[in-house]
């Protein structure tokens, strides 16, 4: 046994009382409307929470790009400092091999030239050779 409709019912008894066929196209023709104003106003709020749902998905998205682009700036500009970092450490420790040899250039020569122990020659060709080098290091800083 079926359970009985009450909104069936009700029209029905609506209909017994007036017994006008026009009240009852209308009372059916409102019912319509409400029953289409319902399935309209569902998938309104259905077609809203997916528009919701598919902005809320684009934004994720720009923002997981926008942190992934940060990120990867990040690491550039990281990797970038480190490069000159690295430079900078190997210029300063090529100032410091010159001075160095500068230093030992400055000893040797004045004990050369001091003791006068060495042949003039070989003097020269030692100071040759040494500028040579001096120039070379003062062309790589």
């Amino acid at each position: 046994m079926t359970q009985p409709n009450f909104k069936i019912d009700s029209i029905i008894q609506i209909i017994n009382k007036r017994r006008n066929f026009e009240s009852w196209i209308r009372i059916i023709a409102c019912q319509q409307l409400i029953n289409n104003k319902k399935q309209f106003e569902q998938s309104l709020k259905r077609f809203q929470k997916n528009s919701i749902k598919i902005i809320n998905k684009k934004f994720r998205k720009r923002i997981n790009l926008k942190r992934l682009l940060n990120f990867q700036i990040k690491n550039q500009l990281i990797n970038r400092y480190q490069f000159n970092q690295s430079k900078l450490i190997q210029r300063k420790k090529r100032c410091l091999q010159f001075q160095e040899l500068e230093d030992q250039y400055q000893l040797k020569q004045s004990w050369l030239y001091n003791k006068k122990e060495a042949h003039t020659q070989f003097q020269l060709n030692f100071s040759q050779k040494i500028r040579k080098i001096i120039s070379k290091l003062q062309r790589m800083k």
